[in-house]
């Protein structure tokens, strides 16, 4: 298997980078008006992102590095599921993503409090109150069997 490529290509819109001239849309073949309107729209983007250079004043970010025994251990899984995610139009990762995020929001947090009561509050006599339904004569044998 190849090395994962960078994570910038696992974007979700799969448009041409801006210096490519991408042919009309059909949808906008016949409307003489829309199609230059597109096409005046392309140069005005294109020369907008060419007149973006940064003062030497202003701050680069510098690029963040990922801990080696972290990117070691994500290497052979990342590896195995680029394709699949390729496949799928990148949309596997942004899949896990959103369930660790479901996870961690929401999942995680309902089962700590729920042991917390459990098994820290329950137990203490008054704290929690189960209400029973009553028992009357004659019921104690139904409930044994």
């Amino acid at each position: 298997m190849a090395a994962c490529p960078p994570l910038a290509k696992s974007r979700n819109d799969l448009r041409p980078p801006a210096g490519a001239k991408p042919e009309v849309p059909g949808w906008a073949k016949n409307d003489h008006v829309l199609k230059n309107w597109i096409t005046e729209e392309r140069l005005r983007r294109r020369t907008f992102l060419a007149d973006q250079v940064l003062e030497s004043y202003e701050p680069i970010a510098e690029p963040h590095k990922t801990n080696r025994l972290w990117r070691a251990i994500r290497q052979p899984f990342w590896n195995l599921l680029w394709p699949v995610n390729e496949a799928t139009g990148y949309r596997l990762f942004h899949g896990i993503f959103t369930m660790k995020r479901f996870f961690t929001v929401i999942v995680l947090p309902m089962w700590v409090v729920h042991y917390i009561v459990k098994y820290h509050v329950a137990p203490i006599p008054g704290r929690v109150v189960h209400s029973k339904l009553p028992i009357y004569p004659g019921d104690e044998e139904k409930t044994e069997s």
